[in-house]
């Protein structure tokens, strides 16, 4: 008398197991998360919320070069500017009329 050997499985009759379907599924919402959405939705303006706003401590001489490579970019916001010399970074603290603009960083 024979009996016929039973293969306990996890996969589907088109042959895909449950570990596959899960880790396909994980990796393909991970790519959905992780992508920038102008990637996946094609180029367009930067959203708002997903600009980075920045406080600077410094608006003239290298804080005021770096201030326009950020701009630069326009994925930046800047919400406040801080500088004891308005002469020097005069033109960084109006460039920006959202910003608040302060002299003292404590109070900043």
């Amino acid at each position: 008398m024979k009996t016929a050997a039973l293969s306990i499985t996890n996969q589907t009759p088109r042959g895909l197991s449950r570990r596959q379907f899960i880790g396909r599924t994980a990796a393909g919402l991970a790519a959905y998360t992780i992508v920038p959405r102008h990637c996946l939705a094609g180029s367009g303006p930067t959203s708002p919320n997903e600009k980075i706003r920045i406080a600077t401590v410094g608006a003239g001489g290298q804080a005021g070069w770096n201030i326009n490579e950020l701009e630069k970019t326009g994925q930046v916001e800047f919400v406040a500017l801080c500088d004891v010399d308005t002469e020097r970074a005069g033109k960084n603290l109006t460039r920006f009329p959202h910003a608040k603009v302060f002299r003292d960083f404590r109070r900043m």
